[in-house]
């Protein structure tokens, strides 16, 4: 008598959407984080410049790999727009430091937290709907 063999199901994987907001909510949590150390940056230049100057290349770091787990694209692009006005204020800010411009260096920092608020609200807003 042969005996019936079960398959067996493969593990179910996540659907997109899933993936999709485990994404939001790990790049949400690094994008707001980052938000806050950019704007402490700024607050850091004017009582410890050296200190605010080390810290750079770690928030580099973060803001260039913000992205490298994203595979959705919509999602990719709201990140990119987060990384493009910090990495372009942290230039600034670098720039300026380099001159001798610690104003400037505060200034381009600010004015980064301010701008890149509405990107974060996309990224919030995005998030929200998947």
């Amino acid at each position: 008598m042969a005996r019936a063999t079960r398959r067996r199901r493969p593990p179910s994987t996540p659907s997109a959407e899933a993936s999709t907001a485990s994404q939001c909510e790990a790049v949400l949590a690094e994008a707001q984080q980052l938000t806050t150390d950019v704007s402490a940056l700024a607050t850091r230049f004017t009582t410890d410049p050296l200190g605010a100057l080390a810290a750079v290349p770690g928030i580099v770091d973060r803001v260039t790999t913000l992205g490298d787990q994203v595979t959705d694209p919509e999602l990719a692009a709201h990140v990119d727009a987060i990384s493009t006005v910090a990495t372009g204020a942290i230039d600034e800010a670098q720039t300026a430091i380099s001159q001798g411009d610690t104003q400037g260096a505060i200034d381009a920092l600010t004015n980064a937290a301010i701008e890149v608020e509405p990107a974060v609200a996309a990224l919030q807003e995005y998030c929200a709907a998947q």
